[in-house]
């Protein structure tokens, strides 16, 4: 009789289980879900996926509104501070967090780091100026070394190149300054040009080398080398 009773009792449950399954019906049944891959994946959702690395850039964008730009279909080149870069540009600027960082200089640095329509990989780099401008219309500068290490500006190192379905990242290991100077302001700040500034002041040509997003060569000549030659002042 007990053997029965427990017979009786699994029969009911592996029922009352049958019935359960049968009657939740899954809403979800008839969708198919795939897996994304990383590299098919917009510039900003990449950037969001990887806070461990580029949360402070990703706020950035966010804060300048050029989150879902980033995550157009488009063609970009992205230089990208990764977290560390971001922190020491915040402490050697006195920020706390970014949105300390007044609008205008927070989009500025947005756009310095951006070339749009043009999604440049590793190997469409060669030693000096990009092609193209970045959304600032500023050139910006390009040095491989020995060891085949990317440059930018003389100043930061791209430690990483990432191709995405809208462009290409390339991760830096420190934030790119936007260049501020003309030629001009150059030669009046720096004390050992005086006599070559005097000059370009003489004939006309300050205001011409005043200028920015106009691009010149200059060949300039220290007081040194004027000195050398018994010259020591314009006159």
């Amino acid at each position: 009789m007990k053997i029965y009773k427990k017979y009786l009792q699994k029969i009911t449950s592996l029922s009352m289980l049958l019935l359960f399954i049968v009657a939740c019906n899954d809403p979800y049944a008839d969708q198919v879900y795939t897996t994304v891959k990383e590299e098919d994946l917009p510039i900003s959702s990449y950037l969001s996926n990887h806070p461990e690395s580029f949360s402070l850039w990703t706020s950035l964008l966010k804060y300048t509104n050029t989150y879902n730009t980033l995550n157009l279909n488009a063609d970009y080149t992205c230089f990208v501070p990764n977290d560390s870069a971001m922190n020491l540009y915040l402490k050697s600027n006195g920020y706390k967090s970014i949105t300390d960082i007044d609008s205008i200089t927070a989009k500025k640095l947005v756009k310095y780091h951006t070339i749009t329509g043009k999604a440049y990989a590793a190997t469409d780099f060669d030693d000096g100026i990009i092609p193209d401008t970045t959304a600032t219309g500023d050139f910006l500068t390009m040095s491989i070394t020995n060891s085949a290490v990317y440059e930018v500006n003389d100043q930061s190192d791209i430690t990483k190149h990432i191709t995405l379905s809208n462009g290409v990242v390339h991760v830096l290991n420190s934030v790119l300054t936007p260049i501020t100077n003309t030629i001009s302001q150059e030669l009046v700040d720096n004390s050992k040009y005086s006599i070559f500034s005097a000059a370009v002041k003489e004939v006309g040509y300050y205001s011409q080398l005043n200028t920015l997003h106009k691009y010149f060569t200059a060949f300039v000549v220290p007081d040194s080398v004027y000195h050398a030659s018994g010259i020591n002042s314009l006159n």
